[in-house]
């Protein structure tokens, strides 16, 4: 440590409750920083093998890769005259596909694919056979269908109305030994199934419409 800066410390510590001359200090001893410590660029590649695929949105998808030096090295990819070819599949089903010269690049697809899982695979063709190199994650992709209810899902309705309209029905020839507040209890508790038997039956129909449609 510097003398100056010693000097400093030394002054800091001795003038008690001085906001002013401390933060004189500490601007002093951040001059004294070499302002190159402090830099920081964000490399424009990490040289690592990388490929995701992210949903967007309903029809949009985004898609990012990166190659190492080593696996071009490895497969004996040159880009000034070789492609990457990538492969967007659905159960081992090709939907779509595209190539591209970058070791490191991103690409946004723009086609409507619903209610699927879906994975990027990215390779190289060797005597017209595609050889695998990278595979992304898998995601699922959004659903838009609106499943209305069918005839069976009206009976299981009106079943259920039926069976709570018994219970209900039941409850009122017991309430003769029982407490308001626990005849109050039970018809709250019939309410709650109510209620869970009809979300139960609109999460089932109306959000996975797009599987049993």
């Amino acid at each position: 440590m510097s003398s100056k800066t010693q000097d400093l410390l030394n002054k800091s510590i001795e003038v008690d409750d001085s906001f002013s001359s401390s933060s004189h200090t500490i601007d002093t001893l951040a001059q004294e920083v070499d302002e190159q410590k402090l830099k920081f660029t964000i490399p424009s590649r990490y040289n690592k093998d990388y490929l995701r695929i992210v949903l967007v949105n309903t029809s949009k998808f985004y898609i990012y890769w990166e190659f190492s030096d080593f696996t071009l090295e490895e497969y004996g990819i040159n880009l000034q005259k070789d492609k990457l070819y990538f492969k967007v599949i659905n159960e081992g089903n090709e939907l779509y596909s595209f190539d591209s010269k970058f070791a490191l690049g991103e690409y946004f697809l723009k086609e409507k694919i619903e209610d699927l899982d879906i994975q990027v695979k990215v390779g190289i063709y060797r005597n017209s056979k595609f050889i695998e190199i990278l595979a992304s994650n898998t995601i699922h992709t959004f659903n838009t269908k609106i499943k209305l209810p069918t005839k069976d899902s009206e009976v299981w309705i009106n079943k259920t109305n039926g069976f709570t309209e018994i219970i209900r029905s039941t409850m009122t020839h017991f309430t003769l030994g029982m407490s308001s507040s626990k005849y109050v209890e039970e018809l709250e508790r019939l309410k709650e199934f109510e209620q869970y038997e009809k979300e139960s039956l609109s999460s089932s129909s109306f959000i996975n419409g797009g599987k049993n449609a």
